[in-house]
């Protein structure tokens, strides 16, 4: 209002969407006035969505939610057109609307629907009970599918094409779906081949199904898994460890510690990270960048890494560490020469000139503890 720069917050997906509506002139402040929230339902990993109930002036209640555009899809019976009329979601139509999501996916776009449903405010449990209630979320009417561009930040792919050079193998552990981790794999370089299939590229719940048997049989050939939730990235962590890798996992969010705290070595996100993250890592990665990671040449064979908004698929790391002995890797070969964004949790510092090695002790100048 009084022509000052407007701060968006939240998650990347949630600031690119408010982004979105600031340049369509949203009035948000309006918007809210109309009603009160009443309930929240938070982003489930696993089931891919996210819900709130609201209520309007005229004590109306809306259940609106917001997720994965091809399970939003699933859950409408009808959809909403843009005079505002709703109409019956026929197969022909679901279809209609999985070929855009289709496409968008195919251009590495993550897409998201938004969908609503009416309430009757007779069936709003009370105060004391709505903190277990689980918001409704069958006949929904669909309003609408977005496409959101996660590009690969500079210097991604080239990091990608070092670690291929040096022995490391890459891979891609997303909670997108398949054609958008497809594509991203692609631009990024973790994959070269455009068609290829499973076991290559997989879906986590076809990972979890496995038994643990199988689950060890395929995680070496895995490059790419899309629609995976946090538990789906700790059964790939101990299916690898299995098989003899030493295992580093980075990750940001709550739901990363367990796989965090199950690797080798952790590393979490120093921007988008959460405490909890933080907390059950051993290294953080200061500007979130995969290129940070990879320049430090570590002596490895394996890496795996998942994706987060930020950072572009760039969340799950495992490295295959040459050399038993050693049970580590080697942050910098070259200290004078590469410098990275460091923080050191066993003397607890940042290591200012990148001298901080992991060679069982850390020989930065401010410590000399034993890593074991």
């Amino acid at each position: 209002q009084d022509g000052s720069t407007v701060e968006v917050t939240g998650s990347p997906t949630e600031k690119a969407i408010l982004s979105w509506g600031l340049e369509l002139h949203m009035k948000f402040a309006v918007e809210r006035s109309k009603s009160a929230i009443i309930h929240v339902s938070p982003f489930n990993s696993e089931k891919k969505r996210g819900g709130v109930a609201v209520i309007g002036r005229d004590s109306d209640v809306h259940v609106h939610w917001k997720g994965a555009a091809e399970i939003v899809l699933a859950l409408c019976t009808n959809w909403l057109d843009v005079d505002g009329s709703t109409h019956e979601m026929t197969p022909d139509k679901a279809n209609h609307f999985r070929k855009y999501i289709e496409d968008m996916a195919e251009q590495s776009l993550r897409c998201v629907a938004f969908a609503y449903r009416n309430l009757d405010p007779k069936d709003i449990p009370s105060e004391e009970q709505r903190i277990n209630w689980e918001l409704p979320d069958n006949d929904l009417t669909l309003i609408g599918i977005v496409g959101m561009k996660d590009p690969c930040r500079p210097g991604v792919r080239d990091a990608v094409e070092l670690c291929t050079n040096s022995g490391v193998k890459v891979r891609m552990v997303t909670g997108d779906n398949l054609q958008t981790a497809r594509a991203i794999a692609l631009e990024c370089g973790i994959l070269t081949d455009p068609q290829a299939s499973a076991p290559v590229i997989i879906e986590g719940k076809v990972f979890r199904a496995y038994n643990d048997a199988e689950r060890e049989a395929v995680a070496d050939k895995i490059s790419v898994m899309g629609r995976s939730s946090p538990n789906d990235k700790l059964l790939l962590v101990k299916a690898l460890k299995k098989n003899g890798h030493v295992v580093a996992v980075t990750g940001d969010g709550t739901n990363d510690a367990p796989a965090l705290h199950e690797a080798d070595i952790g590393l979490s996100m120093g921007i988008q990270g959460t405490e909890v993250a933080k907390e059950s890592s051993d290294i953080i990665i200061l500007d979130d960048n995969f290129a940070s990671v990879v320049k430090v040449r570590p002596v490895c064979n394996l890496m795996i890494f998942s994706s987060t908004v930020d950072i572009v698929s760039l969340s799950l790391f495992t490295f295959n560490v040459l050399g038993g002995p050693l049970g580590s890797f080697c942050l910098c070969k070259y200290p004078k020469v590469h410098s990275i964004p460091a923080y050191c949790k066993c003397c607890g510092s940042y290591n200012q000139c990148g001298c901080c090695y992991f060679l069982g002790q850390c020989s930065s100048k401010c410590c000399s503890a034993s890593l074991g």
